[in-house]
């Protein structure tokens, strides 16, 4: 199993690195007013369909094949039932930490925009704020896998 983490994660970070090869000339383009900012906002909504679809299938993948290799393992095994305990509190900690890294972005974000029209704090909050609610429901769905 932890193999197959490996590689789900190796591709994960591949696809994001991917994506942020793709994103950053566009960007870039914009900042040199090469191009509109109707075209970014087009190249945009490309991308993100793009990466949400990449993830999509990726995740997808990683679950098929996950429950293909929980459908070999022998059900008196314990260490398969102890590896993912273990993995569960690996990802209740690291969320945990997400969680106040969120906090601390959203207090300076709100420092570093003080004076800025209201609007668009208030995006950065909400968005801030979907992020951290979208952790703190992982973190209790783990926690109930623990129980």
């Amino acid at each position: 199993m932890e193999q197959l983490e490996s590689i789900f994660r190796k591709r994960f970070y591949l696809l994001a690195a991917c994506g942020g090869c793709v994103l950053f000339p566009l960007a870039w383009a914009l900042a040199k007013h090469a191009i509109s900012p109707r075209e970014f906002a087009i190249g945009a909504l490309l991308w993100w369909a793009g990466m949400f679809a990449g993830f999509v299938v990726l995740i997808r993948s990683h679950k098929k094949k996950a429950a293909e290799w929980r459908a070999l393992q022998d059900p008196a095994d314990k260490s398969a039932a102890a590896n993912d305990r273990e993995r569960c509190l690996r990802s209740i900690r690291s969320l945990k930490l997400l969680i106040v890294f969120m906090f601390l972005s959203l207090l300076l974000g709100l420092l570093g925009t003080r004076g800025q029209p209201l609007p668009l704090r208030l995006i950065g909050v909400a968005v801030n704020l979907s992020i951290t609610g979208l952790l703190v429901n992982s973190m209790s769905q783990l926690k109930r896998r623990l129980k």
